[in-house]
């Protein structure tokens, strides 16, 4: 069909509003994370579910999604995500706890582990190749750049207005016009593929990562004691048994060949580094610009923005120089300035001017996204056109698996260091012993510390100063961490990407001068 024609524009809008619902997602419900903790008096570690609940499903599933839509049928497959998402996203508004908050993310996560990939799938078939880098070239750019843009300022704007519900809720028109046209314009697919999934891969997958996040969410509170050392060392043996098991197997989640290559392996070590980086650091940013600083949850929206704006108005930049310049190069340099904007941003303390103390080090992270996104992608593909597929299901279930690490290790880090600090905080304060056992009850819950309503007007600003004091120097210990994850990923970037190819430029230039002199 043509892109211009009725049914062709449909089929595009269709496609732009399901992945744009994930997008938005992904971006919004930060902003609305003090508002639930608060709501729902989340500690620490049910918020880290809320999150990584549907990166973890996400993650997993993600690698499936092309296997289904080949068995069930591309659009088939489509609607149901749109379906499964939507009642998800309408579920998780309704919730009356933590439990059933995360059981519902559950589901929503699903839906956009199908979602996302069946809309590239549906794009790419629907088209003729003549039109098809122009459809790809809308919907990324609407669905992914806008969306990306607007989830801080909507999800603040909703959270501020009609409460951190709203997040989920508006999610069902934009589901049912997702729907609607879907299933009036996208055409069946006549040839469906019936070859099985492997279902034993995706449960061993899913669950050696989840033992594993378990592991790390607990240790804290737990005080890292045997029992979670045993959950991390199940996690850990049942990981490689899905590795060993996967590898061998007649269908596998992952090509053995990608293992083998070497520029794609490379690209995946380092967007689990950068993306591990990312979403740590913008988790926590969020409570420290709402919880700490008290910006408004609209005002913490736009305080984000910086990075997200020079992301999308310059990754067509980005995308020029990855044709002029080497992978290698690019990814390294760029990976280096997010690990300096992290460290600028790890500086700030409280009360923080958002000029001098958080400007900066966004606008660092955005330049050096800028110039890694589009290397880093063509790194992760290069590899023969009939693994295209699985190849990028890899690098997006690894970003996945970045973003459930990052909420786990660097929460457990965080939670670490912040109950270190209050209780040598405490100790050095006027309060009354039993005033500072309140306190240190409640360490898992960070900032959303209550304060009980018998404290004098001194002693209530006094423990407000002192969880802020406490907070600080955990806020700053994890960002140099996440700078660290950047850090890495450049070293990655520098060891691995493009060695290959640099090789195979040196034979076939050498073959040419040979040419060259022979004539």
């Amino acid at each position: 069909m043509k892109l211009t024609s009725r049914q062709g524009l449909f089929v595009l809008s269709s496609t732009i509003l399901a992945s744009g619902m994930a997008f938005l997602m992904g971006s919004a419900v930060n902003l609305a994370i003090p508002d639930i903790q608060s709501d729902l008096n989340a500690t620490l570690i049910e918020i880290q579910w809320i999150l990584n609940s549907y990166a973890l499903v996400l993650a997993v599933f993600i690698l499936i999604s092309g296997s289904l839509s080949d068995r069930f049928g591309r659009r088939n497959i489509f609607a149901a995500s749109i379906v499964l998402f939507t009642l998800g996203s309408v579920l998780s508004g309704t919730a009356v706890s933590s439990l059933q908050l995360i059981v519902f993310r559950l589901l929503q996560g699903l839906g956009g582990a199908l979602m996302i990939p069946g809309s590239l799938a549906i794009i790419s078939s629907a088209y003729p190749a003549s039109e098809r880098g122009k459809a790809i070239g809308l919907w990324s750019g609407l669905s992914g750049g806008v969306a990306a843009l607007g989830g801080p300022v909507v999800g603040g704007v909703f959270v501020e207005q009609f409460g951190w519900r709203s997040v989920f809720l508006m999610i069902l028109p934009l589901g049912l016009l997702a729907f609607g046209l879907c299933m009036s314009s996208i055409p069946r697919q006549e040839k469906i593929d019936r070859k099985p999934v492997n279902i034993l891969s995706v449960v061993l997958s899913l669950l050696g990562l989840s033992l594993l996040v378990t592991g790390l969410m607990y240790g804290p509170d737990r005080n890292w004691d045997h029992y979670i050392w045993l959950i991390l060392l199940i996690g850990i043996t049942v990981t490689v048994l899905f590795l060993l098991y996967d590898v061998r197997s007649r269908n596998p989640l992952i090509s053995p060949e990608l293992y083998k290559n070497q520029t794609v392996l490379g690209a995946n070590l380092a967007t689990l580094f950068l993306y591990t980086a990312l979403n740590g650091f913008f988790f926590f940013l969020v409570i420290n610009l709402q919880q700490l600083q008290m910006l408004s949850p609209s005002l913490a929206g736009f305080a984000l923005l910086p990075t997200v704006l020079i992301i999308t108005l310059l990754s067509g930049a980005g995308g020029a120089l990855a044709d002029r310049y080497s992978n290698r190069m690019l990814m390294t340099a760029g990976s280096f300035i997010v690990a300096i904007g992290m460290a600028l941003l790890a500086v700030a303390g409280y009360p923080a001017v958002f000029v001098r103390d958080f400007l900066p080090g966004q606008v660092l992270i955005g330049l050096g996204m800028a110039v890694v996104i589009a290397p880093l992608t063509k790194s992760a593909l290069e590899v023969p056109e009939g693994k295209a597929g699985m190849a990028s299901g890899l690098n997006n279930a690894v970003s996945r698996i970045a973003a459930v690490f990052a909420v786990a290790l660097m929460g457990a880090l965080l939670i670490s260091v912040f109950t270190s600090q209050l209780e040598q905080q405490l100790k050095e304060s006027d309060l009354l012993s039993v005033s500072q056992t309140q306190i240190f009850e409640q360490a898992d819950s960070l900032l959303a510390i209550e304060i009980p309503d018998n404290y004098s007007s001194a002693e209530a600003e006094e423990t407000r100063m002192l969880i802020a004091d406490s907070f600080v120097p955990a806020y700053r210990t994890t960002t140099f961490v996440a700078a660290g994850f950047a850090a890495a990923a450049a070293v990655t970037s520098f060891v691995f990407i493009d060695r290959e190819r640099n090789l195979l430029q040196q034979i076939k230039a050498g073959i040419l001068k040979e040419r060259k002199t022979e004539n």
